[in-house]
This record gives structure tokens, C-alpha cells and sequence, in this order.
């Protein structure tokens, strides 16, 4: 696939997949055997998983949209930057809902596969939400 048809194909991820929540279309954007990194889990094999980030993602803040500020591509690698908006009214672990109003930016290398994500990095400034929500973090 070309690097336009990958951006194309990242662009109907983050419309379809994170802004409306259709978790059941993953077969459709990831490989078999993808693997996303993040600095939380570090290397998370399988769709299944990332799923099940999404969906907690989408619990503690249903409304959330990804906008896309950025998006490159060269080769097999689609690079994107945006941020995430959203709600806080939904429970985050030990955290109740609070109503407030959350935002994070982040930044994705997305390795694609005939395409499909095969592999992907993430970086994000999960700081920011949990300063929001006052939940406490270690600054080691």
C-alpha cells in the first residue's frame, strides 16, 4: 500500500475506531499478530488487549474525540499527532467520576502491513488527566 492509502486507512481508524467507538471493527485495522508499546504496558501483544484499553478509555470518558493535528507518512510508517477531548464521568479504576473536562496529547508511530497496523508506538501526556483528576503519581 502506498503511504497516502496508509494515512487514509489511520484516518478511518481514528473516525471509526477511537471517535465512534466501534471497537468491533478491529479486524479491519489490525494485523494478527499486532503489538502496540506504550509507556503504561510497555509491548501489548494482540488486538484483544488494545481493545480492552479502548473500552476502559471509552468508560471513564465516553464522549471523547480524537482530533487529528498532524499526520506523515513515508513508507510503511504513518506518524500521527492529536489530541484527545473528552469527559470525566465515568470510574477510572479507584477514581469516581467528576465531571470535569479532560485533554491529552500524544503522539503515535503506526508500522503498517498491507493495510493493516502490524505494530505501533504511543506516546502521550497522561500526566495531564491525571493532574486534572488529582490522582496522585510517583515522580521517580
Amino acid at each position: 500500500m502506498s503511504a497516502e492509502e496508509n494515512k487514509e486507512t489511520i484516518r478511518q481508524f481514528v473516525e471509526q475506531y477511537i471517535n465512534n467507538k466501534n471497537l468491533g471493527a478491529s479486524d479491519q485495522f489490525f494485523a494478527p499478530n499486532y503489538v502496540a508499546h506504550n509507556v503504561f504496558s510497555g509491548a501489548m501483544p494482540s488486538s484483544e488487549r488494545q481493545k480492552d484499553l479502548q473500552a476502559m478509555i471509552g468508560t471513564a470518558v465516553p464522549d471523547r474525540q480524537f482530533i487529528i493535528e498532524d499526520i506523515v507518512a513515508e513508507d510503511d510508517q504513518v506518524v500521527i499527532r492529536g489530541t484527545h477531548r473528552g469527559t470525566h464521568s465515568g470510574q477510572v479504576g479507584d477514581v469516581p467520576p467528576s465531571g470535569k473536562a479532560v485533554s491529552w496529547s500524544g503522539v503515535s508511530i503506526v508500522r503498517m502491513v498491507d493495510g493493516k497496523a502490524e505494530e505501533s508506538w504511543h506516546y502521550g501526556n497522561f500526566l495531564a488527566v491525571m493532574q486534572v483528576l488529582g490522582i496522585p503519581y510517583a515522580n521517580t
